[in-house]
């Protein structure tokens, strides 16, 4: 498994907050999701296929993403019907990623 790290200052605008991701963090691709491993911590979080979905949109180019482009997003791609339960839990998901210090709340 290869590890890809963090760089860059992309930026994911949800719901007026700004979270970007904290640059001690090496990824390693899974078939169904991915690591999450801080190498200052030592402590690793692993994502599921969406949570990896939602993480990758932060390396896109576009760095304004709104909550509605994600959302449809993932409806189209994962075949996701109820918005407001999709909505919970990307702010569950950016939230504990904050706690765990893999994404940082500007």
């Amino acid at each position: 498994m290869e590890g890809r790290k963090t760089e860059g200052i992309e930026v994911l605008v949800f719901n007026d907050n700004q979270y970007q991701k904290n640059d001690d963090i090496v990824t390693y691709s899974m078939e169904d999701g991915t690591i999450l491993l801080n190498n200052v911590t030592e402590e690793v979080t692993v994502i599921n296929e969406i949570g990896a979905f939602v993480w990758n949109c932060i390396d896109n180019e576009k760095t304004d993403i709104q909550l509605c482009d994600l959302i449809t997003s993932i409806k189209n791609q994962y075949h996701v019907d109820d918005e407001t339960n999709v909505a919970k839990e990307i702010t569950d998901f950016l939230f504990d990623l904050t706690q765990k210090n893999a994404l940082i709340k500007l």
